[in-house]
């Protein structure tokens, strides 16, 4: 991760996570298409989740979820406004998680801050790693729309750059075939009512061959 954007979620951890907890039924969906494909009692790992929102969600509805994030002061802020989620202070790029040990990985908004390549695909390898055979991997990136692959947007208040990745839907499913995972669903949509006109999301589900 970019170090201006570990340190842009460093210092707004408690207000980042306060206000996009309260999101929650804007995505709802999605969350119930991962519990759908995973199953009951299900162990998924909601990989740079931030502050619990998805992953308490997903214990919500039976689901043993958990939580992991870089950032320190992210996962303090997990505990504290979800203090029934299991938290760990991880980098994903290097998962403290036994092989084929879980059931499902859930990656909303957190491969777009790896700066290369080389980083996504590590990612994938580790991700291939801890996925059991037949567990499911849905990510959900910024879609690229355009010719620009990244971007560093500075933050008005703070300062801070945040570095943003974004993918095609051809990009993303090349890479994940090339690292063991078979692509069984796509979406590709604007951000929505009160959101960014500008902003697209790809969200992808894929299996473990």
């Amino acid at each position: 991760m970019h170090n201006q954007t570990k340190e842009w979620y460093q210092d707004h951890a408690q207000e980042y996570t306060g206000k996009i907890d309260g999101l929650l039924p804007l995505f709802q969906n999605e969350l119930d298409q991962v519990i759908l494909s995973v199953g009951p009692r299900a162990v998924v790992l909601d990989v740079g989740g931030a502050g619990g929102r998805d992953a308490a969600y997903f214990r919500s509805k039976g689901v043993e979820a958990l939580n992991l994030d870089l950032v320190f002061e992210m996962n303090q802020a997990s505990q504290a406004l979800h203090p029934e989620v299991p938290v760990t202070n991880a980098d994903f790029l290097s998962l403290p998680t036994a092989d084929e040990s879980v059931d499902g990985i859930w990656s909303h908004g957190s491969l777009l801050h790896l700066e290369t390549i080389a980083e996504v695909e590590q990612a994938l390898t580790e991700f291939y790693r801890v996925l059991r055979k037949g567990g499911h991997f849905w990510l959900k990136v910024k879609a690229q729309t355009g010719e620009t692959e990244t971007d560093v947007v500075t933050d008005t208040l703070s300062g801070h750059d945040r570095f943003f990745r974004y993918f095609s839907f051809e990009q993303l499913s090349r890479m994940l075939e090339q690292h063991g995972f078979s692509v069984v669903f796509h979406r590709q949509y604007a951000e929505g009512p009160g959101g960014r006109s500008e902003v697209e999301w790809l969200l992808i589900d894929s299996i473990k061959k």
